[in-house]
C-alpha cells in the first residue's frame, strides 16, 4: 500500500489509490503513475477503464486504458461538492450525491434522481441497473422505476462486491443478506450488540466480513442489568 493512501479502487487495468496530494494507478507489476493531482478528500470513483473525480460543479473523466489521455470534464448545475460517488464494474455509469440530492450519470446525461439531505454513501450494482442511497434517516433501494426503502436501522449498505446476489446490510443485529424480492433480510455475521458495535461489513460467498467497535470488558460490566440487594 502506498503511503498516505485513504481509498482505493480495482479497475481493468490496477488499483487506482488516493492520497492526501495526488490519484495514482499501481498496475500488476507494481509499477504506478500520476493520474491527478488532488486536494485532501477529493470525492472519485473508478471502475471498468475509467476514472472520474469531482471538483466545485464539474465531473473530470479520465480513460485509464490511454495513458496520457486528456480529462473530459462535465459541468454540474449543482454548486453543492460532491460528498460521495461509485460507478459500476464496467465503469459506464456513476452514481453520485450532494449535500442535498443524488444523481446518475450516463453518456452525456446527469440524471437528478431524488431530493434527500445527509446522504451518507451511494451504491451501484455491479451492471448498473440498482442504485442505493443511505442517509442519516433513511435509504432507499431503486431498481427498474421501483423504490424500496431501506430496513429500519441500517447503518450500511451496499451491493455486493464477490459478483453474488443481493445487498450487504449492516444492522445494530449484524450483518445481512438481502433481497427486497425474497422477504426479509439473513442473517449472515457480525457480533452481538452485547459484545459491541457493528459499523459496516461484507459478504463473500456465504461468510461475512464484519467492522465492528469492540466493547471491553468494562464496558460490558457497566452495561449488566442489576438488581437491588433483598
Amino acid at each position: 500500500m502506498m503511503a498516505g493512501a485513504d481509498w482505493l479502487g480495482w479497475t481493468n487495468v490496477g488499483w487506482v489509490v488516493r492520497t492526501r496530494s495526488a490519484v495514482e494507478l499501481v498496475r500488476e507489476d507494481g509499477k504506478h503513475r500520476t493520474l491527478a493531482k488532488v486536494g485532501p478528500g477529493t470525492t472519485v470513483a473508478a471502475g471498468g477503464n475509467r476514472l472520474v473525480l469531482f471538483t466545485p460543479s464539474a465531473m473530470r473523466e479520465i480513460n485509464l486504458a490511454q495513458s496520457g489521455s486528456r480529462a473530459t470534464i462535465t459541468k454540474l448545475d449543482d454548486r453543492d461538492p460532491v460528498l460521495n460517488a461509485d460507478i459500476d464494474a464496467g465503469g459506464a455509469r456513476v452514481l453520485f450525491a450532494t449535500a442535498r440530492r443524488v444523481y446518475l450519470q450516463a453518456g452525456t446525461e446527469v440524471k437528478l434522481i431524488e431530493e434527500v439531505a445527509g446522504v451518507h454513501s451511494v451504491s451501484l450494482s455491479p451492471d448498473g441497473s440498482a442504485q442505493i442511497w443511505l442517509a442519516h434517516a433513511s435509504g432507499t433501494l431503486a431498481r427498474d422505476g421501483k423504490r424500496t426503502p431501506l430496513p429500519a436501522g441500517t447503518r450500511s449498505a451496499h451491493f455486493r462486491r464477490d459478483g453474488g446476489t443481493g445487498v450487504a446490510l449492516t444492522t445494530e443485529d449484524g450483518i445481512f443478506s438481502w433481497d427486497p424480492g425474497d422477504g426479509a433480510p439473513k442473517l449472515v455475521g457480525g457480533i452481538s450488540r452485547d459484545d459491541g458495535v457493528n459499523i459496516t461489513g461484507d459478504l463473500l460467498g456465504g461468510a461475512a466480513i464484519s467492522f465492528a467497535f469492540l466493547k471491553s470488558g468494562t464496558q460490558k460490566e457497566m452495561q449488566r442489568p442489576t438488581t437491588p440487594d433483598p
